[in-house]
């Protein structure tokens, strides 16, 4: 139900091969990542993943400003916190 990812590095496959997860997700709930190099994948993921109610974003790494990519997930994911 939980997930913790730290310090994942600058290879963007985990992160490919985490939004194709979230997209068919029935069981994790919470989601953390902390120092992680993330794809702009994983936030259109996020906007169709029905069961995450919680997401821990720290010292993300992306090639484009982390925030406004936030903000359209949550205006479509009403559930994520």
């Amino acid at each position: 139900k939980k997930l913790v990812l730290k310090a994942t590095g600058t290879h963007a496959i985990g992160s490919n091969s985490l939004a194709h997860v979230l997209k068919s997700n029935t069981t994790l709930q919470d989601l953390s990542l902390a120092g992680c190099y993330m794809e702009k994948d994983i936030f259109n993921a996020l906007k169709v993943n029905k069961t995450l109610t919680t997401l821990t974003i720290r010292h993300i790494f992306l090639g484009e400003p982390v925030f406004p990519l936030l903000d359209n997930v949550l205006k479509v994911n009403t559930a994520l916190w």
